[in-house]
């Protein structure tokens, strides 16, 4: 597998994606990863599937009629 060298798949690569990202240089506003939170459920989801077995459950309950 070959991977580019531009800054951002060099830091995908070497992080595994998971950090806010590498310092904004001058100042600036932080990098905020919006797949981050969704992310952290999933590894969440991760550690109760290697300790029970089985991934958590969802209920999903409708309001109203079904369309």
């Amino acid at each position: 597998m070959t991977f580019r060298t531009s800054p951002l798949t060099w830091w995908m690569r070497s992080s595994g994606g998971k950090s806010a990202g590498p310092p904004v240089p001058g100042g600036g506003l932080p990098r905020r990863r919006y797949a981050q939170a969704y992310e952290e459920l999933r590894d969440r989801s991760d550690e109760v599937l290697a300790a029970t077995g089985s991934r958590p459950a969802v209920f999903l309950a409708t309001l109203g009629p079904v369309a």
